[in-house]
This record gives structure tokens, sequence and C-alpha cells, in this order.
């Protein structure tokens, strides 16, 4: 933990805000009065894909999950996303309907109801995305880069998406919350208990005409019972059969803390610049089965990412570093056997991915950007050139 800690400074950077009310109200902000609705519709051409078609994506090491899909080289759709949103004085309700990156097909990913009880606490409730880190709401339309962050694809699965509750407070720019879950979704997993997951997160901010400034920190606790790759069993609709595997489960603890911040600062002339990261790091302690072998195992994974922004006008320039430091042990007869299987043997050095982009926004429904990225997520160094769009449009409203 005093690593943890020490690294910290690292997470000093800017929160930016969503461009839209796509995923949830954890900045006080109300969606407009009335019926609102929105889409959003994002494309790209890649030139590589991060594997082979036929193989499973795996960063060494790690137990993946959730809906942590790879890109595929060519042109693709990789967004769609239709959000109506209804609020009539401090009540209000989110759909979301769509599809995510790597997945095929439409699904309900948001339901929420929420409550404004005052000035300083609201209550959520409903299928939704947690907001104890503000990135993990984002996809990357949201976003000046066309990839999910890393450690969002190794350690949540894309992204912590479960039923719950949420209690929330806003006071004198502190913001926090207390959150409970099902459990049943990615890393956590439950299966005919009354076990939960839960999380709590606080965040400060401060800002004048010229500068921003927020600091956060979370804690995320879950149990799994009967974890597995869902991606690619046998039952999951996005899974390409070739790829298709017999389960291992994974049985334990799950705990998770994480650190955020950034800064932000305009200057004369239309030009801003700034920063924004995350510390992420999470702890896994169980067993691992399949149908035929067992082992202990134990995992420590911590995930860095970081963003560097100058923008004048309608350009903007960012670069993204991230990295994932891990350490997976399997004890027990049955220790390789399991590890091969799920490629849990570290790689020779730390997977990383570093990402320049070049980003034009046209109007205000639509932005164009250019990337380049040197992707070792895998065991194979990869460069990765990508031309892609971003459309959002208000399609419907009434009320004010």
């Amino acid at each position: 933990m005093n690593n943890f800690v020490k690294s910290s400074v690292l997470s000093l950077g800017f929160f930016i805000a969503s461009r839209s009310y796509a995923h949830s109200f954890d900045d006080f902000i109300l969606p407009p009065e009335g019926l609102h609705a929105e889409l959003s519709v994002s494309g790209a051409y890649r030139s590589d894909a991060l594997i082979e078609g036929n193989q499973r994506w795996v960063v060494p090491g790690t137990l993946m999950g959730g809906e942590a899909y790879p890109s595929e080289a060519g042109f693709g759709l990789d967004e769609l996303f239709l959000t109506p949103v209804y609020r009539k004085e401090n009540t209000y309700v989110m759909l979301k309907i769509g599809r995510h990156l790597g997945s095929e097909d439409l699904e309900l990913e948001h339901v929420l109801l929420g409550y404004r009880l005052n000035n300083y606490l609201a209550l959520e409730g409903g299928k939704m995305a947690a907001i104890f880190t503000p990135y993990n709401g984002e996809h990357p339309s949201d976003t000046c880069f066309s990839s999910r962050r890393l450690v969002y694809d190794a350690l949540w699965g894309g992204q912590f998406n479960d039923t719950g509750l949420r209690l929330k407070s806003n006071i004198g720019g502190l913001d926090s919350g207390l959150e409970l879950w099902k459990g049943s979704r990615f890393p956590a997993k439950e299966k005919d208990t009354e076990k939960s997951a839960y999380d709590v997160y606080t965040r400060y901010s401060v800002e004048d005409e010229n500068h921003s400034l927020s600091v956060g920190a979370y804690y995320f606790r879950a149990d799994a019972n009967a974890r597995d790759d869902s991606r690619y069993s046998a039952t999951h609709s996005h899974a390409p059969a070739a790829v298709t595997v017999d389960p291992t489960y994974f049985d334990g603890k799950v705990e998770t803390k994480g650190l955020m911040g950034s800064l932000s600062t305009k200057f004369r002339g239309d030009w801003s610049a700034g920063f924004l990261g995350e510390i992420t790091q999470i702890q896994q302690n169980g067993r691992l089965r399949d149908a035929t072998h067992q082992a202990d195992f134990e995992n420590q994974t911590m995930g860095l990412w970081g963003e560097l922004f100058a923008a004048v006008q309608r350009e903007k320039f960012s670069f993204r570093a991230e990295r994932l430091k891990v350490k997976s042990d399997v004890y027990g007869a049955a220790a390789g056997v399991l590890a091969d299987k799920l490629k849990l043997q570290a790689m020779g050095e730390d997977p990383y991915r570093n990402t320049l982009s070049y980003e034009h926004e046209f109007d205000a429904t639509f932005r164009a950007r250019v990337e380049w990225a040197k992707d070792f997520t895998t065991l194979v160094k990869r460069d990765i050139y990508t031309v892609s769009g971003v459309w959002t449009e208000t399609v419907f409203g009434i009320g004010h």
C-alpha cells in the first residue's frame, strides 16, 4: 500500500466533464426539464487488430471477462447509443440502448431512476454504471481516443455496470457516495447467495475562471462465486465459435483501491492544456477450478494511465500512456495446467499502450480523429493506426 500511495502523485489531473448526460448525473447537474433523447454513433478504420480472429484476447497474468472485447482491423462501427432522459422537477429517468466497442448486439445498458433529495443529496437506483471513478462511465466516443483505457478492459471487463443503489452527496466541492451492488457483474459474480458488492468514493474539486483541479479516491469490495470468462463461453452471444472454450471458474475475494485526479488551465488566445490520470490496484485471492483441476490463486495488479492534452479552438492534441504491473501466483498440483490454460504466466515486460491522437471538431455534432498506438498488451508489439469519427445529436426534445 505504501508504494500505491507514493505513486498517487502521478494521478494529478483535470476531470473533464462528459460531453453529454449519457452516463449518470455524478456532478449534481440535472438534465433539462422534460423528455430528451440523444443519439451517438462512432466508427473507425484500424490498420491492425489486437489479436488474430481465432484467438482469445487476454493480457497475460490477468483474469479478464465482462465485455472487454478487442478492436478489429479494417472499417467497423464501434459504438451506437440512444439515450432518452426524462426529468420532472427533482425526479429523473435515464435509459441507454445500444452496442459498445467489440459487441455485435444491441442491449439495454442502463435503466436509472434518480431523485435529488435537496441541493446536497441524491438517490439513484437501477441498472447503471458505477461512478466511484468518473472515468468508469466513459465510452471511447466520450474521449479523444477510439480505444477504451487498458485498465478498464483488464480489470473491470470494459466497464463496471450492475444493478444497484447509490446515495451521493455534494457539499462545498466535495463529492462523496456509497454504492451497493447486486454483485452479478464482472469482477464480482454471485450465484444463489445474498452476498453483494459495494464501493465508497470521495472527490474534491475546485475551479476558477482559468483553472480546474480535482482529486479523488475510492474503495471497491466484492465476492466472486463461480466467475468465469463469459466472453468466450458457449452461451455468450458475442463469442465467435472458433474461440469458445470450456470454462474455468474463480471463487474468492476481490478488493480494488483507486486514486484519480486532474488539472486544467486556460491560456490566452483560446489555448488550454491539462492532465488527467488514475492509479488502480486490484487484489484477488481464492481458487481456480475447471471440470478436472483446481488450484489456489493470488493476484495483485496495478493499472496506471495518464493523459496530456493541448487544445486551441477546434483542434485538440492528446497523448495517453497506459501500463499494467501484474503479479499472479498459482499454487497446487494443477497450477501449471491452469496457468497455461488461462495465460497467467507473466510477460517479459509490463503490458503497456501509448497513443497519440489529433482530433478536429467540425461542429457541435461531429468530431474526427487520427491516432497512432504502440500496443503491447499481448506477446506481440503492434503499431496500430486509426481514423475515426464521432457523431452526437439530440434527436428529440420536449421541454426546456
